[in-house]
C-alpha cells in the first residue's frame, strides 16, 4: 500500500542553527517547503545546501528579518508559521510544520497551535 506524503513546511532559525539546521534536508520531498530566516548576524548559506534544496524541488524562501533586537528573528519566524497555518487550513491533505531552532522560546506557541488542531 502506498503511503501518502505529508507535506512538510520547515522554518529554519538560521541565526542559531547555522549549517546544522539543514541536517536531514535530503529526506524532504518534492513540493515540501523550506523557509530560512536570516539576519544581519547570520547571512551566509552554503551553496551545497542550496543546491540540495533546489534539487529536491522544495518551495524555498529566504526571509531577511526586519529590524534588530532581542528575539527579533524569533518573533518574525513564529508570525510566519501562524500565517502559513492560516493559509493552509483549507487544504484537505495532512500538513506538518517544523521549526528548526535551538531556541526553546517557541515551545509555548507550538503547544498553543497544537491545542487548536
Amino acid at each position: 500500500m502506498k503511503q501518502d506524503h505529508i507535506k512538510t513546511h520547515c522554518f529554519i532559525d538560521y541565526e542559531n542553527v547555522h549549517e546544522s539546521g539543514f541536517e536531514g534536508v535530503e529526506r524532504l520531498s518534492d513540493g515540501d517547503s523550506v523557509t530560512i530566516f536570516i539576519s544581519s548576524v547570520s547571512h551566509k548559506i552554503s551553496l551545497v545546501v542550496l543546491e540540495t534544496l533546489l534539487r529536491k524541488k522544495c518551495d524555498l524562501k529566504i526571509l531577511h528579518t526586519i529590524g534588530t533586537g532581542k528575539n527579533n528573528l524569533d518573533f518574525q519566524l513564529i508570525a510566519e508559521v501562524g500565517y502559513q497555518i492560516g493559509c493552509h487550513t483549507h487544504e484537505r491533505e495532512a500538513v506538518r510544520y517544523a521549526i528548526i531552532s535551538k531556541d526553546k522560546g517557541y515551545e509555548n506557541v507550538v503547544s498553543a497551535f497544537a491545542n487548536r488542531g
